[in-house]
């Protein structure tokens, strides 16, 4: 996440190998997500490549978090506290999630 952003936009290779791990991220989780909601266990309420940006951007705001507050954060916990917002955003009918 922290190189994302250092080679951000560069004209080199490390940013495209960067941004082309990016783009293979974003559409596996959109592959799993289209699969879900293909399935009706997954929320059709917002588009699947959108949800895949939303997956995404939390998982590096979590990262980000983690290391600018490690000292004070437990990172199992704040894992645990993002895969819970994430699934429960994501299925159909909301159940609560650990």
């Amino acid at each position: 996440m922290l190189a994302s952003l250092e080679f951000y936009d560069g004209d080199n290779a490390v940013s495209e190998r960067v941004e082309a791990l990016y783009a293979r991220l974003h559409a596996e989780i959109a592959d799993v997500i289209r699969a879900g909601q293909d399935s009706g266990e997954f929320s059709t309420r917002l588009p699947a490549d959108m949800l895949a940006a939303s997956v995404v951007s939390m998982v590096d705001g979590t990262l980000l978090q983690w290391h600018r507050w490690g000292r004070r954060l437990d990172g199992e916990e704040l894992a645990r506290s993002t895969r819970s917002l994430i699934f429960n955003g994501i299925m159909k009918q909301t159940a609560y999630v650990k």
